[in-house]
């Protein structure tokens, strides 16, 4: 579960997640993320396979981006608890239509 940042470059997650998923978080190509209110983070980039699903019983979106993992908790100034969602990694991927609290729509976009 994250949060959809259309204002985010990069999709980051949090280090716990990366660790379970079997990635040395310190040997991706290391970058930071910097947060409005001025909070910064290391994040470490993988290529990773991404599923997302709406929990119905049509198939999830399958496909593979960069993610960027954190080494550490998100800062205080960030309080974001497990994931943005953002342009990499995210929404060059898939297209999102949100007419609140009628309509949301996520696809993935066509090849080309």
């Amino acid at each position: 579960m994250g949060l959809i940042d259309s204002g985010s470059d990069i999709t980051f997650v949090d280090h716990e997640f990366g660790e379970r998923l079997g990635f040395d978080i310190k040997k991706g190509h290391k970058g930071e993320a910097h947060g409005i209110g001025g909070g910064k983070i290391d994040i470490y980039f993988f290529k990773v396979g991404l599923s997302i699903s709406d929990g119905s019983k049509d198939m999830p979106i399958v496909y593979e981006d960069f993610v960027g993992f954190t080494y550490k908790e998100f800062p205080v100034t960030m309080p974001q608890q497990t994931a943005i969602l953002g342009t990499v990694g995210f929404f060059r991927n898939i297209d999102v239509t949100l007419s609140y609290p009628n309509y949301i729509s996520i696809k993935k976009k066509p090849l080309g």
